[in-house]
């Protein structure tokens, strides 16, 4: 599959400091997609996410695009998502959790 990458102008900013607050919608509802979570779990698998971006990107002419610092600030924030999710799950269930389509 590809990977797509989106940027909000934040999240390769400043690597030292994960903005956890972007994680409240999240952990507020404990609502995802269930093919979101799938793919978050495919990219965790077979990550680091770090090693999949910075080689997606090696094609690009102002590669190195990202510094380690902010290769290794995406593998953190993304191990965030992945606790949150997880939390939700052991909180909620997976049934209440994880949807198909929204109801």
């Amino acid at each position: 599959g590809r990977l797509l990458h989106i940027d909000s102008g934040k999240s390769f900013g400043n690597p030292d400091h994960d903005e956890l607050s972007i994680l409240s919608p999240l952990k507020q509802c404990c609502r995802l997609r269930n093919s979101t979570w799938t793919t978050l779990q495919i990219l965790h698998k077979n990550g680091p996410l770090s090693r999949l971006l910075d080689e997606s990107m090696k094609q690009d002419p102002v590669y190195p695009i990202l510094t380690t610092k902010h290769l290794q600030a995406v593998d953190r924030r993304h191990n965030k998502i992945m606790e949150t999710v997880r939390y939700c799950i052991k909180q909620h269930g997976e049934t209440t959790v994880l949807f198909n389509t929204w109801r």
